[in-house]
């Protein structure tokens, strides 16, 4: 009897090593390698709206929405210190649609090449027509795609299932376009699942966040995102796709008049794999 007993332990032991969780320390990579590109597709979905209220007066809302897409091959021109230095983009198309009217931004068609030091980010894009919110999509174009979660990664190995804090800091690193406040800005991700695909462990990744901003002309304001992408998390390989849902409502008061500005949307990359 007991050697049935000590047997059925050994095999509950065997078992339970054999079914152990795999941890991964998880990695992406957000660009290609030196000398190769990738496509990317991007869509950007922005519902906003402005509120006036000004005293004795009837509150006034003026409501906006919109949709713009840019395709784009991606090249890395040179890498320095493991860090992307120069890239170029050729814009295949860019347009932007509002009601039923569809124009092509200025990006579609153009060829640009991006110089990224000491955390700015330069173009060669010369032209009397860009718009200053064209121009700081140009200038924020280093954090794109999945540029936004490598600081926002755990910093150990975990399994799948597991869920990790994200701190104010590192949110400021991930939503760079934000006027995040570190001190009242929280965070946590998670990863989802995961599954092999000829070996390499494809990782389902969500991270949410409640976002407050520092004051600023606008006024203050608070959010909410969450931010979902599927890619190999081993850094093997640049194929992803990624979403980024959120809004984040504005408000402030000057001269007796109260401004509240909500912005939301859904912001959506579709990443080739590097050729």
């Amino acid at each position: 009897m007991m050697r049935k007993e000590a047997l059925l332990i050994c095999t509950l032991l065997a078992l339970a090593t054999q079914t152990k969780a795999e941890s991964y320390t998880i990695k992406v990579k957000p660009y290609p390698s030196s000398g190769k590109s990738f496509a990317v597709k991007v869509i950007d979905r922005l519902e906003a709206s402005q509120t006036l209220e000004e005293k004795g007066k009837p509150a006034q809302t003026v409501k906006s929405e919109a949709v713009r897409t840019d395709e784009y091959n991606q090249s890395t021109l040179t890498v320095e210190g493991g860090k992307l230095a120069t890239f170029q983009r050729v814009y295949t198309a860019s347009t932007v649609t509002s009601g039923d009217k569809t124009e092509k931004t200025i990006f579609d068609g153009k060829k640009i090449q991006f110089t990224f030091d000491k955390k700015q980010c330069k173009h060669d894009l010369k032209d009397e027509k860009l718009s200053p919110d064209d121009n700081k999509k140009l200038t924020d174009a280093h954090t794109d795609g999945l540029a936004v979660l490598v600081g926002l990664l755990p910093d150990k190995p975990i399994n799948e299932g597991d869920e990790w804090p994200l701190t104010g800091k590192q949110i400021v690193s991930g939503l760079v376009t934000v006027p995040v406040d570190p001190e009242r800005s929280r965070g946590k991700g998670k990863l989802v699942k995961v599954t092999k695909r000829d070996g390499v462990p494809i990782g389902t990744i969500e991270i949410e966040i409640d976002v407050e901003t520092v004051a600023e002309a606008l006024g203050k304001g608070k959010g909410k995102f969450v931010i979902k992408a599927e890619t190999p998390i081993d850094g093997s390989a640049t194929q992803a796709k990624m979403s980024i849902k959120g809004s984040l409502t504005i408000e402030s008061e000057e001269k007796g008049t109260r401004t509240k500005v909500v912005a939301g949307g859904e912001l959506s990359f579709e990443i080739s794999e590097e050729k």
